[in-house]
Formats: C-alpha cells, sequence, structure tokens
C-alpha cells in the first residue's frame, strides 16, 4: 500500500487529460491518507463542507482554472497555499491533450448530469468536427494555456511530473514522489506499471482510448503541428517538450 509520511496531507494540481485519474486511483486512492475529492464536492454544491486539514489527507485532482466560483477552491488554487503545502504537479504536450480532449469530450467521457443538455450539445458538436478543426480551435488553445499559466503560477518550489514520464519511466518517477515520503508495496508498484501502460488497440469509446506519448506526430499534419508548437510554444518550452 502506499503512503506518505510523515502524514502531512498532499495535493494534486494538473489540467485534464494529464493522468489524472490513474494517479488518483493508483496512488492517492491507495495511500493510507484520507482521500479527497475537492472537485466532485464542488460539483455536487457540497464544497462548503470541506475542511482542510494538514495532516493525513490526499487531495485531488485540482484542475487549475480561474471559473470556480467558491471560496475554498479559489484558496487551494493560490500560491500562498502551494508555496506551503505538499503539492504534486502532473503536467502533459499540450498537442497531446488536446487531441485527448477531442476523443474523450467527442465519445468516451461520462455525461455530466449537472448540465446534460450543454453537454450532449457540446459533443454532438465535436462529433461533427474533424480532429484537425478541434485542435486548431482558438477556444480550445486558449483554454488549455489559460489553465497551464495557472499551473505555473502555482508552482513555486514545487515539483512536476510529466505524464510521459509515468508511461516511459515509472521507476524513476517512483523515486520522486519518494521526495514527498512516499513508500510502496511491491504488488501496488506492480499493479501500477500494469494499468499505466498504452493500449495494444486504441477504442475511442474507452476512458483510456491510447495513453501513447507524442500521439501528435501521428495523429496530425506538419501544417497543424507547427501552427499547435508556435501556440503552446511557452509551455513546450517550459516543459521540455521541444
Amino acid at each position: 500500500m502506499l503512503h506518505f509520511s510523515p502524514n502531512k496531507s498532499v495535493y494534486l494540481y494538473c489540467l485534464p487529460k494529464t493522468g489524472s485519474s490513474l494517479f488518483k486511483e493508483y496512488i492517492l486512492k491507495k495511500s493510507q491518507l484520507q482521500y479527497i475529492d475537492p472537485l466532485k464536492l464542488y460539483a455536487n454544491n457540497k464544497i462548503d463542507t470541506l475542511k482542510i486539514r494538514d495532516f493525513n489527507c490526499a487531495y485531488g485532482p485540482l484542475y487549475t482554472s480561474h471559473g470556480y466560483n467558491s471560496a475554498i477552491i479559489k484558496e487551494m488554487l493560490s500560491e500562498e497555499f502551494t508555496i506551503h503545502n505538499s503539492c504534486i504537479f502532473l503536467v502533459r504536450d499540450p498537442r497531446d491533450i488536446i487531441i485527448s480532449q477531442y476523443y474523450s469530450y467527442g465519445w468516451s467521457h461520462a455525461i455530466n448530469t449537472n448540465d446534460s443538455e450543454n453537454f450532449l450539445k457540446r459533443r454532438k458538436h465535436i462529433q461533427s468536427s474533424t480532429l484537425e478543426e478541434y485542435v486548431t480551435d482558438e477556444l480550445q488553445i486558449k483554454t488549455i494555456n489559460d489553465r497551464y499559466s495557472l499551473l505555473i503560477k502555482l508552482l513555486t518550489n514545487n515539483e512536476y511530473i510529466k505524464y510521459e514520464n509515468i508511461i516511459e519511466d515509472l521507476d524513476n518517477v517512483l523515486v520522486t514522489l519518494s521526495e514527498y515520503n512516499v513508500y510502496q508495496n511491491q504488488s501496488d508498484i506492480d499493479l501500477l506499471h500494469k494499468v499505466s501502460r498504452p493500449t495494444q488497440k486504441e477504442n475511442i469509446l474507452q476512458h483510456k482510448r491510447s495513453g501513447k506519448v507524442e500521439q501528435y506526430k501521428s495523429k496530425l499534419n506538419d501544417n497543424t503541428i507547427s501552427y499547435l508548437s508556435n501556440k503552446f510554444k511557452e509551455v513546450i518550452q517550459k516543459f521540455g517538450y521541444e
């Protein structure tokens, strides 16, 4: 079983489609800390019941955005908060994030029951668009850049973990996590290795459609790759995705 010691609370920050489900299910939930999902409480209008505790809790994923109408979430998404707490940040190549969004929001993502009408309207629109059309949409690009801007602002002196390294270099990721005093039972490590492997065959109807890294190289034409590389230039340089 994974656990963080001493029992100081841990907070997971990321963008959607960066491996947050994997991290949540197979690291945070398998820790000996009490797992709490702040954004689930927020979505169910129960966020006011959340008590942020300095010890014995694992919080996340916290998706970076300025759009939350909650003083508690805003506090957790502040530099003052992250600089004084044990925070882990997940990042991924933005060119792969936007591809993953297209397939997830268009086909496999669970319907948002709190706003099903708009969700289904959005899904229909995505399904009527080609991948190239979706990834070059200025609103999608701006949303990812805005989320990354906040994440970079919150990083301060905290560690970040690349999704790509979880897939290609998991052992060293576990070494990085040891800086947060993470200890692993071998059976949990073996399970994490197994579930983090990319699928052999892509299935757009599954939550884990592929899991492969650098998908943009095979999914997009050269002109689109150049366009996105320019649009995401700052993020690509910041996290070494050149």
